[in-house]
């Protein structure tokens, strides 16, 4: 029924703590019948990784070299046994009901589904806190967009066959977006934002990783072939495709 993918580079205490959460949901989730947990290991000297992977029941991916996150996408998304995918990050954390509202939401109509950020610190991540301090707000919005980030994106396996995956030509940037795009472009199926459930999330954490100036460029060549594939930059395609 469902594959979650979760790739990463380090940071098995954070994995342990998304895992925690994800495994929580999904035994809360009455209408799940079948699932999967892929952790891909982009080159981690953290040994930890495995052990966690263990832990959770999860299937470990090991790539002995660090290939980027894209790619990590595509192994995940390749070895999907069912057709509903959902990629996390590790340093995500979701609420009990998010496997069941998602499953109420995703459909067949729609390209990528993803879902607001509630910032957290990583004190407060790693933490013994709880992540159910929000209810249902009497407004559920879906809002159209190309503008989803890879934190928590959840597509259909077909979906991503069907445009040849996520252009690996991106690194660590904008191929969310891009992914979002394609579907549009190709499929002719919008993508949705919802506002609920909330996914707790340590902004920019993955950025940490990596040496500044090293990031910055890798920004700049990422957004500079989305402008060259496209002929405007993420935000502009986001009011052309959906305004």
């Amino acid at each position: 029924m469902i594959t979650f993918g979760i790739c990463c580079y380090n940071g098995s205490d954070l994995l342990d703590k998304c895992l925690l959460a994800l495994t929580g949901s999904i035994q809360q989730a009455s209408n799940l019948d079948d699932y999967q947990i892929i952790i891909y290991d982009d080159g981690s000297s953290d040994d930890n990784i495995q052990i966690i992977a263990k832990k959770y029941h999860a299937i470990w991916i090991k790539e002995p070299i660090n290939k980027g996150l894209v790619y990590g996408y595509n192994v995940v998304s390749e070895l999907a046994k069912h057709d509903i995918i959902c990629l996390l990050d590790n340093d995500v954390a979701v609420m009990e009901n998010f496997v069941s509202e998602m499953l109420n939401n995703i459909d067949k109509e729609y390209g990528v589904i993803g879902y607001e950020s509630m910032p957290v610190s990583r004190f407060h991540f790693l933490g013994k806190i709880s992540f159910e301090p929000f209810l249902k707000p009497s407004l559920a919005f879906k809002t159209p967009t190309t503008q989803l980030a890879g934190y928590c994106y959840c597509f259909h396996k077909d979906d991503w066959e069907a445009i040849g995956g996520f252009d690996e030509r991106y690194r660590m940037f904008l191929a969310d977006s891009d992914f979002c795009c394609m579907i549009a472009d190709k499929l002719g199926k919008i993508s949705l934002r919802l506002n609920y459930p909330k996914v707790f999330h340590i902004e920019h954490e993955t950025l940490y990783k990596y040496d500044e100036l090293k990031w910055k460029e890798q920004l700049k060549k990422d957004t500079d072939y989305f402008i060259k594939k496209w002929g405007l930059t993420a935000e502009e395609m986001d009011w052309s495709i959906y305004r």
